[in-house]
């Protein structure tokens, strides 16, 4: 198959739309939501753990790597950690607004953004949900539905398995092991492998 080279403009107008778009409407809706208010774009950005998140992404990459063979696209790369980044970012913030309580009695984690009152609850669940929702949309455009599928399963069972297992039973890490193997098998998958 012969593919055209792309102009400068298809590439510009692919990344606009595809790779940016996702960050600018969250950007602006969370601006809009905190405009005249105490909340600052760093304890959103506290919210979603970076640190986590890039060790997450690191996982991605090397499924990716593994899954690629010699077909490496730079494109499905960058879509799988894109929508990693987000759909990992958004699941950190849907952690933080489900546990507010919890999190508000323990020394570690009482000043975080939501439990020291820095963010509202809905603005974190906002938030949350649509750097999830973009991050899936980013991974089903750019790479295909499974690894999109993955990421999906990787938020829920985070959110409905292992985060309410936590206060429950020390079997919460065996559990919270499924979402923890996640990030590799999104990359494989986002390499082309069913």
């Amino acid at each position: 198959m012969n593919h055209a080279a792309p102009t400068l403009t298809m590439v510009i107008s692919y990344w606009g739309y595809v790779a940016f778009l996702p960050m600018m409407i969250v950007a602006f809706v969370v601006l809009g939501l905190t405009r005249g208010r105490t909340e600052s774009m760093r304890d959103y950005v506290e919210l979603t753990k970076p640190r986590i998140t890039l060790l997450i992404l690191i996982c991605t990459a090397v499924g990716y790597w593994l899954g690629c063979g010699a077909s490496f696209h730079w494109t499905i790369l960058a879509h799988a950690l894109l929508g990693t980044a987000l759909l990992a970012s958004g699941t950190s913030a849907l952690n933080q607004w489900y546990e507010v309580d919890s999190d508000a009695k323990m020394r570690r984690t009482c000043r975080r953004p939501l439990p020291a009152g820095r963010i509202k609850r809905t603005h974190g669940l906002a938030f949350g949900l649509l750097l999830s929702a973009a991050g899936f949309a980013d991974l089903w455009y750019g790479t295909n539905l499974l690894a999109a599928a993955l990421g999906l399963f990787t938020l829920l069972s985070y959110l409905f398995l292992y985060t309410p297992l936590k206060q429950r039973s020390p079997a919460c890490t065996t559990v919270g092991a499924i979402p923890g193997a996640m990030p590799p098998l999104i990359g494989y998958a986002a390499a082309g492998h069913a």
